[in-house]
């Protein structure tokens, strides 16, 4: 089992799957990577995962974001934390593809920023899953 990770400075988006992907929705972020790896480690045990698939803004130039560094800072803690792998998944425009999508549903994205993320998470497992 698969669990994925939209991570973001307000809130993280959540999927889990190894063929399905589906959305367990948000965590908001509690502005500590060691708090926020004490939730993924419970819901790694509760979902049974055995890698954390997190999305990677990729950017234009070979720069690294600020965004990036945090991701790369929280990867570490969960793999400190939980003991479970965590694989980069190149996750540019997810949350654009997540908005338009909600949007073809008639949902507000404005008012829904929770089923943004959590279906950002959805498309990054997707695509890892796709490519494997």
């Amino acid at each position: 089992m698969y669990l994925a990770i939209d991570y973001g400075k307000k809130r993280v988006g959540l999927a889990v799957g190894s063929q399905f992907p589906r959305g367990i929705g948000v965590i908001n972020n509690p502005g500590s990577f060691s708090e926020l790896a004490e939730k993924i480690k419970q819901l790694c045990a509760d979902y049974d995962v055995e890698s954390v698939i997190m999305g990677m803004p990729k950017l234009k130039s070979r720069d690294r974001s600020e965004l990036s560094k945090e991701i790369e800072q929280l990867s570490e803690k969960i793999e400190l934390i939980t003991g479970v792998k965590v694989i980069f998944e190149e996750e540019s425009y997810t949350s654009v593809s997540a908005e338009e999508e909600l949007k073809k549903r008639g949902i507000d994205v404005r008012k829904n920023k929770e089923k943004v993320d959590e279906l950002a998470a959805i498309l990054i497992l997707e695509q890892y899953i796709g490519s494997s």
